[in-house]
């Protein structure tokens, strides 16, 4: 790898889980590392916890006021020069020994990005209870990368084809500066999407020729109570003053696109991405497929599994149709999915039993933090002795990921 790498952790009014997210970085023995910890205007506890390590890898920027989601990233890019860098989410984790892997492959291979498989640890506060101080993560895990053609995996995730995590998105991969100085060089800015992490992964394929995908996973996404993207596709109170989701929204400072009417689906949110970067980016970015889009919404695992959020999601379609002139091919998904409902519950709650994504209890190993599910999830990965292994693989552990997920008739878990 040439170049640093830099982990930049966007931070507000979380320093219960930030200090967490920072110990993950900060006991990695790797020298060519900045942790940069960009604090969205919050109160002194949040700089006190950053002082409490003692890392000259550490460096603090605070933009003085409150930024939406999207400004704030790029308020935090606009400190990083060169080198490959990712955001780090302030309830997730750096797996352990992450940089000197990534810089390994990377040093090797020249590539511009490189990206890996979506992994999530349920903090104890999860707003689901059935799923808190839970770890969940794809199995097995080989040491082996491939290269991917940016063109194509666009044109498979805009036609529905390919889930969106397989975008060189730096949310879950790294990517070098100088892909995002070209995107910036065409529109101005590097974000224009409310939803920066999906946005930012359609953008540096637009603009990148290749880049690799590991099948080992370098960071562990953490679910919290203070989780946005949770709270948002849960649709967890989303209508009460003050919720998640509407400070979220009315602190953006960025339209949905006018195509398209926002709702908590994450094919829609999928979508949104593509056609801002169509129409800030690359205009030879595929358009997303309207038709795919429909029935990707209806039979994806958040909208099958979670009844509070259809109803929402049924009408952001409908006038979504309306406004493309495409209510009859709308009518007949939903003729399509009012006739499959029941098969497509039970097939999603299968999949859940039979992909190798087992679902593991941490409420009996003294895990209860990112911390330490990375140190737990590293064991695992690495074959080491631990009394969790034989859960991972069994049956049981698999029924119970299901029963978990039906018990709260919701999943995050399908990635």
């Amino acid at each position: 790898m040439t170049g640093r790498l830099t982990v930049i952790i966007p931070t507000r009014e979380r320093p219960d889980t930030l200090q967490w997210a920072l110990k993950s970085c900060v006991t990695q023995d790797f020298d060519d590392l900045e942790i940069l910890v960009s604090d969205n205007a919050s109160t002194r506890a949040t700089q006190e916890v950053v002082s409490s390590y003692d890392d000259p890898r550490i460096r603090y920027v605070n933009p003085g006021r409150r930024l939406g989601m999207s400004e704030h990233w790029e308020f935090a890019l606009s400190h990083v020069r060169a080198g490959y860098l990712m955001f780090l989410g302030d309830d997730d984790g750096l797996m352990p020994g992450a940089p000197q892997e990534i810089s390994e492959i990377l040093g090797a291979s020249g590539s511009e990005a490189l990206v890996w498989p979506l992994a999530s640890y349920y903090w104890p506060e999860f707003l689901d209870g059935s799923m808190a101080n839970c770890l969940s993560m794809p199995m097995p895990q080989p040491r082996r990368v491939t290269q991917l053609r940016s063109a194509d995996v666009l044109n498979r995730v805009a036609g529905f084809k390919a889930p969106h995590y397989l975008l060189p998105s730096p949310y879950w991969g790294v990517v070098n500066r100088t892909a995002f100085d070209r995107i910036a060089g065409r529109s101005g800015r590097v974000f224009y999407s409310i939803n920066p992490d999906l946005y930012s992964g359609v953008a540096v394929a637009s603009v990148t020729e290749s880049y690799l995908r590991s099948e080992r996973m370098y960071s562990l996404s953490g679910a919290s109570r203070h989780s946005n993207g949770a709270s948002h596709v849960m649709g967890h109170e989303e209508d009460l003053p003050g919720s998640k989701q509407q400070v979220f929204r009315a602190e953006s400072g960025l339209a949905f696109h006018p195509d398209l009417d926002m709702t908590n689906n994450v094919c829609v949110l999928v979508a949104e991405s593509f056609l801002q970067v169509r129409d800030h980016v690359e205009a030879m970015t595929p358009r997303p497929d309207l038709r795919a889009m429909f029935r990707a919404a209806l039979v994806h695992p958040d909208h099958v599994l979670n009844p509070s959020v259809n109803a929402g999601t049924v009408a952001a379609l409908r006038s979504t149709a309306r406004r493309a002139d495409a209510v009859a091919v709308l009518e007949e998904e939903l003729r399509r999915d009012a006739r499959m409902r029941w098969p497509r519950r039970a097939w999603a709650a299968s999949k859940l039993v039979a992909l190798g994504n087992p679902l593991l209890d941490c409420s009996k190993t003294g895990v209860t933090n990112i911390f330490e599910a990375t140190l737990a999830a590293d064991n695992v990965l690495n074959n080491r002795t631990h009394a969790w292994t034989p859960h991972l693989y069994s049956v049981r552990g698999r029924a119970t990921k299901a029963r978990r997920a039906l018990a709260a008739t919701r999943t995050r878990l399908s990635a």
